[in-house]
């Protein structure tokens, strides 16, 4: 009988679960923001903790995708794409298109809702969400209410496109080819911003600020802290496990948190960061036995509905909040916080249940055997 025992990483569905919470925090706090109340948007520490939720998750996706493509090389001897991009659309795609339905009905009562914003419903914001574009929405039109989160979501799409192609090619050159990516990806923006303070054409700004949205070195560095781990490169590893590094590793996010700092280089220092963090927490024991309690790997399951649900939850939340004139105050203000935080985890959760499964139990028709694959990342 086939096995198709899945390749499991202790501790990092609990880290989903607690960046999916940082960004609901941020997002209520713009909403707030606006619909005319009193907020802490603004803050640097309330900016960036959305930020780096946000590149922590795709730190991650880098981490596991390119992973998983070198485990399905090692045991097929190569990558199957149809498979690949099937498993992706059977995750992604059913609550991605869900969430855009919901959010254009919603569009036309942003004024009635209380928020003193355009939310546009237009062909153009149409067609860049259905066309997996939203990074494009974000910089081109008006913020869509309900689905300003999915510009993500959108990178993440574009990047699972081309990167099992790319992996396929140059699996066995994985280091270079990751290095080399990271670092055109580096030359690139650099080049666009010379263009900008130069003054080439006005164009260059809106591009570079698109490209700035394009994250996709982060994905790579989580990519190469996988392959460090996949071909066992125990030297660099041991070095990346000393604890002292790991205390620094979190010093300096916290810092770059507070700072609210903006740099070029701070996308790719974040990315090493938070890899730094993720082969700490897989290779470590103390760390992610905490990780796995059954209340955390199902909140880490659900992470990804409470990513796209919350902020249509926070819109009506925050509408209702308008519509009744309460008055805005530290018990008022929690209390929109935890209703946002619960509603979002109960909807994540029936979502799941009710919607989801159904499509994800479909995944396991392009799921490849992965039994007989040496556990090379688990703790010793």
């Amino acid at each position: 009988m086939k096995s198709t025992a899945k390749v499991y990483f202790p501790g990092l569905n609990g880290l989903r679960f607690f960046a999916a919470s940082m960004v609901i925090f941020h997002h209520v706090e713009q909403y707030k923001f606006w619909s005319g109340m009193p907020s802490a948007w603004g803050n640097a520490a309330v900016d960036s903790l959305g930020h780096q939720a946000v590149s922590f998750f795709f730190v991650l996706s880098g981490f596991l995708i390119t992973y998983l493509l070198m485990v399905e090389h090692q045991k097929s001897g190569t990558i199957h794409l149809g498979k690949f991009y099937w498993r992706r659309i059977l995750r992604i795609w059913p609550l991605y298109f869900l969430i855009v339905a919901i959010a254009f009905f919603l569009a036309p009562m942003s004024k009635k809702l209380g928020y003193d914003i355009p939310s546009e419903l237009s062909l153009a914001a149409l067609l860049s969400l259905i066309f997996l574009l939203p990074n494009l929405l974000r910089v081109m039109h008006p913020t869509l209410l309900g689905a300003n989160q999915l510009w993500s979501v959108g990178i993440e799409e574009q990047f699972y496109a081309v990167w099992p192609v790319l992996i396929r090619k140059f699996i066995r050159s994985i280091i270079p080819f990751l290095g080399a990516f990271i670092f055109i990806k580096l030359i690139v923006h650099w080049m666009l911003l010379i263009g900008v303070s130069a003054n080439i054409h006005p164009a260059l700004l809106k591009i570079e600020r698109i490209y700035a949205l394009f994250p996709v070195e982060q994905m790579a560095v989580g990519g190469l802290g996988a392959a460090l781990l996949f071909y066992q490169y125990d030297r660099i590893v041991s070095f990346v496990l000393n604890k002292w590094l790991f205390f620094i590793t979190i010093a300096l996010l916290i810092g770059s948190s507070v700072s609210g700092s903006h740099f070029v280089l701070k996308s790719y220092l974040d990315a090493v960061l938070f890899t730094i963090i993720l082969i700490h927490v897989v290779k470590r024991p103390e760390l992610h036995n905490s990780l796995e309690r059954k209340s955390l790997l199902h909140l880490g399951n659900i992470s990804y509905g409470i990513y796209m649900w919350h902020t249509l939850v926070i819109t009506l939340v925050i509408g209702l909040v308008n519509y009744l004139a309460l008055p805005i105050n530290l018990v008022s203000n929690l209390i929109i916080h935890m209703t946002c935080f619960a509603v979002s985890v109960g909807v994540a959760h029936f979502s799941y249940k009710w919607y989801e499964t159904p499509f994800l139990k479909m995944k396991d028709r392009f799921a490849f055997d992965t039994s007989s694959i040496k556990r090379k990342w688990a703790s010793h």
